[in-house]
Order: structure tokens, then C-alpha cells, then sequence
């Protein structure tokens, strides 16, 4: 902007030189032209400024590679109206993690559209958040910025890793068949009622709701079946949190392809000492939990979940319950 204000006085320094030294119209004439052309340039370029339409989009990179992500910036003028330029200053962010990463930038924009594509990596799981901190258009002469309105930021979830199976979760199994049984109300010994949203879909009774025209449920008349309880603290440093997210979605999956579902009970919050409970039993949950705990921040410690349970008077079934603790597994020495 500095160097087109320089120009500009350069050039009515000049008509104005032109004024003095020739007599006649002419003179006058150009100079009252090169006084009114800020005016003029601000009053074309500022309809065109208030028309852009400005969109950000985050999408993967490249199939198949894993943690790098394009931050997509579309800018379309609406009147096809001249402007100078736009500065920007986009920002990408990982709400879970705190990760950010900064980029300024600017380009020419005329009387057309624009569209630029920024490559970034997030190493960590969460949400990651493109946004712009700072726009302006410039009028067609560069001397005048124009305020603008900042877009709504764009946000992409970043998966977890697929991990091995902790160890445990075919013991969790186990121990949920053993329970049922303890719980009386064996394979012949249930009562029927319609299918509602939320129930393990192994429970369904596929004969009868073939002949019923309609889902129908298996229900033991000892009591509701089991679910296993996922129990973990979602704290600490990310590297412990990357593998828990790792391993809680393998362990989600496999019970999925059993056809049971699970609930997910963590200790969290902005101080780690909150307790959460969420059920889930399809890939859709999954993900729905990942968009509703990583898009804040990850406390740095807490509590353990166990005694926040306990404290809520939460009874967990020992032979229904696989802690998850994120840590390296030990290796057995030779």
C-alpha cells in the first residue's frame, strides 16, 4: 500500500507541475482527473469488495497418506468488479492437540474468481480447524483497504491410526457371555418386543421379523443383556492419547463385526476430572464421539476414571469392563 501511495503522489506532483508551468484547460483538467481517481478507484472496488464470497474447505491430500491435509481457499467476485489485490493470513489449528501452523499470503485478484490450496500435516488426532485471522481487499488503484468478513472456518477430522487389538478385549467378550449367564435367562428363556433405536443388532430375532413384517428384539427375561464398558482417561500428553484413540476404534470395531455395541466411559474436561459416558454401537457413533471430544483441547492431567465413577456411583462389572491406559506395550524378555 505504501508504494502505491507513493506513485500517486508522484503522479499529482507531476500534474500538478504540468498546471503551473503550461496555461490553458488542459492542465486544470488533469489535475482535477488525478485528484478525483482515489475517489473513484474506492467507488468501483468497494461494491466488488463487499460482493466476494469468500470459502474454505479442508480435505485429505492424497489417498492413502496419512496426517496431510490441503487447506482450500475459493474466492468468487460476484459484480466482476476491479480490485487491486487481497491479503490473507490463513490459519490451520488442531483443536484437540493445540497444534497450529500460520500463513501469510496475497495475490492479485482483477475482475475474476481466485482459488489457492495450502498443504499442511497434523501428526496428532483431532479436529483440524482452517481459518482466516486477517482480510482485506484493496481498491483497483492499491491505495485504500477494505476491511472484510472473515468466512466461517472449516473443520476435518483426523483419524485415528488402525492399531492392534489391546490385549483383553477377547477376555471383555468372554466375560460378557459369562455374565448373561449368571444373569439367568438362558437361549430359550427371552421375551419378544419391537426393535428401538439403539438396540445391539445381534439381539434382533430375524425369523420372527420375517413373518411380523417388522424388527423385532430378543430380550432375556433375566434383565437387559450386558454391554461392555470401554473405560479410559481422555488426558494426558498426545503421544499416550494417539494410541488410546488408536486402540479404543480397533476395539470398537471388533465388537462391531460381533454385532455389539459398547459404551465408552472416560474420565475428561477442561481439568481431566469430569466423567462422560457415550454409547456406541455402528462406525457413525464412532466418529460422532471423535467430532464431539476433539474439537477442544486435552487436558494436560486429571483423575482417574475408575475412582470418578465411583465417585458418581457408577457400578462397573469387572467381567464387562477393558481398561485402556494408551501405553506402549511391553515387550517379553527373552
Amino acid at each position: 500500500m505504501l508504494g502505491a501511495w507513493v506513485g500517486y503522489l508522484l503522479l499529482l506532483a507531476s500534474a500538478a507541475l504540468f498546471y503551473v508551468l503550461f496555461t490553458g484547460w488542459l492542465g486544470g483538467y488533469l489535475l482535477a482527473l488525478v485528484l478525483l481517481l482515489p475517489a473513484a478507484s474506492l467507488a468501483v472496488s468497494l461494491p466488488a469488495a463487499l460482493s466476494l464470497r469468500f470459502q474454505l474447505s479442508i480435505h485429505p491430500e492424497a489417498e492413502g497418506e496419512d496426517g496431510r491435509f490441503l487447506l482450500e481457499l475459493n474466492v468468487r467476485n460476484k459484480l466482476r468488479l476491479p480490485l487491486r489485490r487481497l491479503a490473507f493470513r490463513l490459519q490451520v489449528e488442531n483443536l484437540f492437540s493445540g497444534q497450529k501452523g500460520e500463513r501469510r499470503g496475497q495475490t492479485a485478484l482483477g475482475c475474476g474468481d481466485w482459488r489457492d490450496s495450502v498443504p499442511f500435516a497434523m501428526k496428532d488426532c483431532g479436529v483440524a480447524q482452517g481459518r482466516l485471522r486477517f482480510l482485506r481487499a484493496y481498491d483497483c488503484l492499491g491505495l485504500f483497504p477494505i476491511p472484510l468478513k472473515q468466512p466461517k472456518p472449516a473443520r476435518e477430522l483426523v483419524w485415528p491410526r488402525p492399531a492392534d487389538l489391546p490385549v483383553g478385549i477377547e477376555a471383555l467378550a468372554a466375560g460378557l457371555e459369562e455374565t448373561d449367564r449368571n444373569r439367568g435367562g438362558g437361549p430359550e428363556e427371552y421375551s419378544l418386543r419391537d426393535y428401538q433405536p439403539g438396540d445391539p443388532l445381534r439381539s434382533i430375532h430375524w425369523k420372527v421379523s420375517s413373518k411380523l413384517d417388522r424388527l423385532t428384539i430378543r430380550q432375556p427375561e433375566g434383565g437387559e443383556r450386558p454391554e461392555p464398558v470401554l473405560l479410559f482417561e481422555l488426558w494426558g500428553t498426545m503421544e499416550r492419547l494417539n494410541r488410546l484413540l488408536d486402540q479404543l476404534g480397533a476395539c470398537c470395531e471388533w465388537l462391531w463385526e460381533r454385532g455389539i455395541a459398547c459404551r465408552l466411559i472416560w474420565a475428561g474436561g477442561p481439568e481431566g476430572r469430569q466423567i462422560f459416558e457415550y454409547r456406541a454401537e455402528s462406525p457413525e457413533d464412532w466418529q460422532a464421539f471423535l467430532w464431539q471430544v476433539c474439537a477442544q483441547p486435552a487436558a494436560p492431567d486429571g483423575l482417574a476414571a475408575s475412582l470418578l465413577a465411583a465417585e458418581e456411583g457408577r457400578r462397573l462389572d469387572e467381567n464387562c469392563t477393558l481398561y485402556l491406559d494408551g501405553l506402549e506395550p511391553k515387550e517379553d524378555k527373552p
